[in-house]
């Protein structure tokens, strides 16, 4: 997921709005769906981790120094992949029936 945002925000496009840059990109998994929204300025970089849809708060952070760029991109997707833990957790009883109920209508697992 670190490698996917890295080239997300050093290859994605860009928007000026007034005194910062921002780029948003969405992180697709198996079970989640969130998205980040990069933004900088002169000395910082923000990111912003959202997963709304499963009512899970918005994380922020600001960083700034030599490392902001790597040391954002890195919590980033740490976030991101909590995000997918905390799905992951929520459906997996959900899964593991619906498996069970696809293997009874095709005759299997009685």
């Amino acid at each position: 997921m670190e490698a996917k945002l890295s080239k997300e925000f050093y290859e994605g496009a860009w928007r000026f709005r007034g005194t910062q840059f921002i780029h948003r990109a969405s992180v697709e998994t198996e079970t989640c769906f969130s998205y980040v929204t990069f933004s900088c300025g002169y000395g910082w970089v923000k990111a912003t981790v959202g997963s709304k849809y499963y009512g899970i708060p918005e994380s922020v952070r600001m960083f700034t120094g030599q490392e902001a760029a790597e040391e954002c991109i890195r919590w980033a997707a740490m976030k991101s992949c909590e995000a997918e833990e905390v799905v992951s957790a929520r459906t997996a009883p959900y899964r593991a029936s619906h498996e069970k109920y696809l293997q009874l209508l095709k005759g299997e697992g009685r």
